[in-house]
């Protein structure tokens, strides 16, 4: 036999083993990742924001820019990108945004599938933390995986010389599936979870319509996919 083929039926063979044993190498490399960021120096941020969960196209997903900095800055300025033809944009609101002025308002092309804003902070002691900078409500337009991301930002130091400080720039992705598909919380606890991930890869290679997660009618690593993505996204 073949050694590939040999690999597949001492996995097929000892499949439960090495899925008991999963959840606690996730842990691990999750709490690995936790304490490597605890560990950290503070960074400028600008990120996408959204609460993990379900995303049907029938129901809108709201949003947050929010922008984290350890040091004092002033300026504030960005343009993102999305799928026009899976994603539209139906409102933003500058409501109770840490900005208090607008050189550009922030603006909105379903047409080129652009967000653009740019503000700043007028204050003697300019920004320092965390705060929100727009919200922003979608509505999806059909299913599959949607990825939003910046691809200019930029955050300027109050400091007199407007030094940039920016450091990283985290969009963000959604899984947009129908009502009729499985939820990938397989187990109703509200929490999408390894537990979930563990119960989809038992039933790999089965018909079980309960972990078919995207109605392709087999349980492949596809579903694992959407299982893992959702759980990371936390």
């Amino acid at each position: 036999m073949p050694t590939m083929e040999r690999i597949k039926k001492h996995i097929k063979e000892h499949k439960h083993k090495y899925i008991l044993g999963m959840p606690i190498f996730i842990l691990i490399g999750l709490l690995g990742s936790a304490i490597i960021e605890q560990l950290a120096p503070p960074r400028t941020t600008l990120s996408l924001v959204t609460h993990a969960g379900e995303f049907t196209p029938d129901k809108p997903i709201v949003a947050e820019i929010r922008m984290k900095t350890p040091g004092s800055v002033n300026v504030v300025a960005g343009t993102l990108v999305f799928p026009a033809d899976q994603l539209e944009v139906s409102s933003i609101s500058k409501e109770n945004s840490i900005l208090n002025i607008w050189v550009e308002e922030p603006k909105f092309s379903n047409a080129s599938g652009t967000i653009s804003f740019a503000g700043g902070i007028i204050s003697s002691t300019g920004f320092i933390g965390e705060g929100k900078i727009l919200e922003i409500t979608f509505n999806p337009k059909k299913e599959g995986s949607i990825r939003i991301d910046f691809i200019e930002a930029s955050v300027l130091a109050h400091d007199g010389k407007g030094t940039p400080v920016l450091q990283e720039k985290i969009g963000t992705m959604y899984f947009v599936r129908t009502q009729k598909l499985p939820s990938p919380d397989v187990n109703g606890d509200w929490k999408i979870t390894a537990s979930d991930m563990r119960a989809v890869i038992l039933s790999l290679g089965s018909s079980d319509l309960r972990y078919d997660l995207n109605g392709d009618g087999r349980v492949s690593w596809a579903d694992v996919t959407i299982v893992f993505t959702l759980m990371m996204k936390g």
